[in-house]
């Protein structure tokens, strides 16, 4: 992990115990990943894959949205 992505897990786990989920952008997700051209397909699912493999790694639910590219997280529910 990277230091940008240590300090992006911080602000997400600060935002998460503030209000419960936090959100994040196209900017902020470029940490995780990098963004992909637009109209690659199969570049915009790797993007996608190695968000939801961060947010697995640490703990955390993402749900994705496509428009503009925006995550949710939340902490994990033990099962």
């Amino acid at each position: 992990m990277t230091t940008a992505q240590e300090g992006l897990l911080k602000r997400i786990n600060e935002r998460i115990t503030a209000r419960g989920f936090c959100v994040l952008f196209g900017n902020d997700l470029a940490q995780i990943c990098s963004p992909e051209p637009a109209g690659l397909r199969k570049l915009r699912e790797k993007h996608i894959a190695e968000i939801e493999k961060f947010a697995a790694d640490n703990g955390l639910s993402v749900v994705i949205r496509d428009t503009g590219l925006n995550a949710t997280f939340r902490k994990l529910k033990p099962a």
